[in-house]
C-alpha cells in the first residue's frame, strides 16, 4: 500500500515531516563544525632566543591566504652581530578541528625560499 502525496492528508504530512527533520539534520551537522578563526596577524620575537651556539628572532606575517616569516640569526645575545637570514614564505588552508583540542585547527601550509 502505498499513500497518494498529491492530496493533503495523513501520508504527506508524515513525509514533509520527514523531509523537514533530514533538513534539520544536514543543517545542523553542517554547523556542528564552526568556520575557521582568522590567524591573520604579525608575531615576533621580543628579544633574540638562545637556539643552540646562537641567538635568532623571527617575525611572523600571516594575511588571508599568505604567511612569511622572516629568521634571523646572531652571535651575541642582544642581537648586535647579525649572522644570516632566511626570508621563508607561502600559502595556506585551514582544515577541520584538530584532536589536539576543540580550539586547535589542521592547516596546510607550503612554502617556498625567498632569500
Amino acid at each position: 500500500m502505498s499513500a497518494n502525496l498529491n492530496r493533503p492528508g495523513p501520508g504527506r504530512a508524515a513525509v514533509a515531516a520527514v523531509i523537514s527533520a533530514a533538513c534539520l539534520l544536514m543543517a545542523s551537522a553542517a554547523c556542528a563544525e564552526p568556520a575557521p578563526a582568522s590567524i591573520a596577524g604579525r608575531w615576533r620575537s621580543v628579544a633574540p632566543e638562545a637556539q643552540g651556539p646562537i641567538f635568532a628572532t623571527r617575525d611572523f606575517r600571516i594575511d588571508a591566504k599568505r604567511w612569511r616569516v622572516r629568521y634571523r640569526a646572531f652571535a651575541d645575545a642582544q642581537g648586535a652581530t647579525p649572522l644570516f637570514q632566511i626570508d621563508v614564505a607561502g600559502v595556506y588552508r585551514l582544515g577541520g578541528v584538530s584532536p589536539v583540542g576543540p580550539d586547535v585547527r589542521e592547516g596546510s601550509f607550503r612554502r617556498w625560499i625567498v632569500g
